[in-house]
C-alpha cells in the first residue's frame, strides 16, 4: 500500500503537467513595424508639448525681465497689469503641463491609443501559437509600455 501512493502521485503529475514557455515581449516589439510608427507618435507629441512649455517659460521670463527693468519708471498700473499678465502665465504653464503629463492626461491617452493595437495584436499571436500547441504563456520581460 505504501509503494502504492508515490506511484498514484507520480503518474497523476505527469498526466496533469502544463508545458509553460516564456517570451519576451520587449524582443517581440522590437519585430514589430508598427512599434517604430508608435514610438514616433509619441516622441513628436511630447516635443511638440515641451516645445510649448519651453514657449510659456521664454514668456515668463521676458515678462520677469522687463518688470524688473522698468518698475521703476512704470505707473502702478502698468506694474498691475504685467503682474497680472506673469501670474496668467504662470497658471496656463502649469494648467497646459498637468493636462498634458499628469496622471491620467493627455500623454497617458496617447500613450494607450497607440500601444493598445501593439498589444492586442502580440497577444493574439502568441495566444494563437500557443493554444495550437497547448502551452501556457508568460510574459518574462514585461517592460511596462
Amino acid at each position: 500500500m505504501k509503494l502504492l501512493i508515490p506511484i498514484f502521485f507520480v503518474l497523476s503529475s505527469i498526466t496533469f503537467a502544463q508545458k509553460v514557455t516564456y517570451i519576451s515581449s520587449d524582443f517581440i516589439r522590437e519585430k514589430f513595424p508598427e512599434v517604430k510608427i508608435a514610438e514616433e507618435i509619441i516622441r513628436s507629441k511630447v516635443d511638440y508639448w515641451k516645445k510649448e512649455l519651453e514657449n510659456y517659460q521664454t514668456n515668463i521670463d521676458n515678462i520677469q525681465l522687463d518688470i524688473e527693468k522698468n518698475k521703476l519708471i512704470w505707473t502702478d498700473q502698468e506694474l498691475k497689469d504685467n503682474y497680472e499678465r506673469l501670474s496668467l502665465l504662470k497658471v496656463e504653464r502649469v494648467s497646459f503641463a498637468s493636462t498634458r503629463f499628469e496622471s491620467g492626461g493627455e500623454y497617458d491617452k496617447l500613450v494607450k491609443s497607440v500601444w493598445e493595437p501593439i498589444e492586442k495584436k502580440i497577444f493574439a499571436a502568441t495566444s494563437k501559437d500557443s493554444l495550437g500547441n497547448k502551452i501556457n504563456v508568460l510574459d518574462k520581460f514585461k517592460s511596462g509600455k
